[in-house]
């Protein structure tokens, strides 16, 4: 039988309740109503949403409210409960490993329909939680990659390919949606985001994090995607220069939508996609994907797949017998 949840739990949840706004009188007016003594881990989420809330997130930017609220309860429900009134900070990294290895498994069992979806929201939660805890508490750090892996089931990667009408249409509904919270400009940002890792195979961080002096105007549309003092790189070999109108062609009027933002006077160094919410930008993008293909597993990074499978494929053409129109008579952008 579940066990009731603890008081701290339900203050916690009170107080998203009665946050209305992210004004620092209503944040701290709400922080308020949670309890100074609380156990441990309690005190560690609510320094960790105090930090969500007037500083930002291990990546160095804010979260949308809805994203800390889901950061904090999920922590809050699978780990807290399970971990009672024992202190996590005080924890040998290999039982840290443990339990958060267990927490995670035990989130598939949770989930009928997408069990490797919770798993890596409830993985994200955590791993935001032990840096939190390492950098305020003297945490032991764990093996990130360990910890907080999940496994990826029969595919292991994301093989769901979207077309070039598929990017068209994206780009479409993103620009005429009636969202009154899609202001013109995290429109603008979600179509440039969308172009970048349908024509560059661009990663999130990696798109959200460019200087200023990323991109070189001329015929080929030249970026380079590098180390800067916005983000790092994933992996050693993620450092590269994109040609962008090449890849694009010959519908290089899409690069135009990220173009632009390079076209402002600023100093070289600066962001270029600044005062965003990384998360309202995703979560544009995935709406009008959702909405382009009916598929809730389609993202993102399905676009950075699908750069992949198209630029291979247009090398491999030359060794087909059959024509484009032949291939693809119903994708009348793709078949070009």
């Amino acid at each position: 039988s579940e066990r009731r949840e603890p008081d701290w739990l339900q203050a916690f949840r009170s107080f998203f309740i009665s946050l209305t706004s992210l004004d620092e009188l209503s944040v701290q007016s709400a922080l308020a109503t949670i309890p100074h003594i609380l156990p441990p881990v309690a005190m560690h989420l609510k320094s960790l949403l105090t930090a969500l809330l007037t500083e930002s997130a291990s990546s160095g930017r804010g979260w949308a409210l809805s994203s800390i609220k889901c950061c904090v309860l999920t922590v809050a429900r699978r780990f807290g409960i399970a971990i009672g009134l024992e202190d996590p900070a005080s924890y040998s990294p290999e039982k840290l490993l443990e339990n958060y290895r267990r927490i995670i498994e035990r989130a598939a069992e949770s989930s009928i329909k997408s069990p490797a979806r919770l798993q890596k929201t409830v993985a994200w939660a955590l791993r935001e939680y032990q840096r939190h805890i390492v950098c305020k508490f003297k945490a032991n750090p764990v093996q990130e990659t360990v910890a907080f892996r999940v496994e990826q089931g029969v595919l292991p990667v994301n093989a769901r390919v979207l077309s070039l009408d598929d990017l068209f249409a994206v780009v479409d509904y993103i620009k005429t949606a009636p969202h009154a919270h899609w202001l013109p400009k995290y429109r603008g940002y979600a179509i440039a985001e969308a172009v970048l890792s349908f024509f560059g195979g661009v990663r999130r961080e990696e798109g959200l994090g460019l200087a200023a002096c990323d991109y070189l105007p001329s015929l080929v549309g030249l970026l380079l995607i590098r180390d800067n003092e916005i983000r790092t790189l994933k992996t050693p070999n993620a450092k590269r220069a994109l040609y962008l109108s090449i890849a694009a062609y010959p519908f290089t009027e899409l690069i135009e939508y990220v173009a632009k933002f390079f076209e402002q006077p600023q100093e070289l160094d600066e962001p270029v996609f600044a005062d965003l919410s990384d998360d309202l930008i995703i979560r544009i993008i995935h709406g009008a994907i959702l909405k382009v293909t009916g598929d809730a597993n389609c993202t993102l990074h399905s676009l950075r797949h699908s750069f992949g499978h198209w630029m291979y494929f247009r090398l491999a053409l030359a060794q087909f017998s059959s024509t484009q129109e032949e291939l693809f008579p119903h994708l009348n952008k793709t078949k070009i």
